[in-house]
């Protein structure tokens, strides 16, 4: 997933390109967040220990997500650039959740949830920035509504 990102921000990388290396990043990020989701589930002795910051991998994909949602020139239609931007709403929350202990990572986090919820009050109004709110927790929504 990270290579994809970097391929996918390099200022050489054409559009379409950099469109595909977004959507590649957010497979592979996912995938990573599966593989973690089965071992957890497995719980066995043999399984392989995580070595990555799962909270990262949640972070990444929401940027991935908010990147592709945003950018007009990405082959979206209005309907996937809504669901695209929950869906990095729902990730950030997680890596915002997971960084508790990381007071800087997670505030990384808390900022991209501001960008997102402007993003969705952009394309749903005030109903959609409601809902896009309540589903942040408590605890991040001063700050994220000192940014709106």
């Amino acid at each position: 997933g990270t290579a994809y990102w970097h391929l996918a921000n390099q200022a050489s990388t054409d559009q379409d390109d950099r469109s595909l290396y977004l959507l590649c990043a957010i497979d592979a990020y996912q995938e990573a967040l599966n593989a973690v989701q089965y071992f957890s589930a497995a719980s066995t002795s043999h399984a392989p220990p995580v070595n990555f910051d799962i909270s990262a991998t949640h972070h990444h994909i929401g940027l991935a997500y908010y990147q592709t949602a945003i950018d007009h020139r990405t082959e979206l239609d209005f309907a996937e650039r809504t669901k695209f931007l929950h869906h990095a709403l729902k990730h950030q929350v997680r890596a915002a959740q997971g960084w508790q202990d990381q007071p800087d990572f997670q505030s990384s986090a808390v900022a991209q949830l501001s960008q997102i919820v402007k993003g969705i009050y952009e394309r749903e109004g005030i109903q959609g920035q409601t809902q896009a709110l309540s589903q942040i927790p408590p605890v991040f929504l001063p700050h994220v509504m000192r940014s709106l």
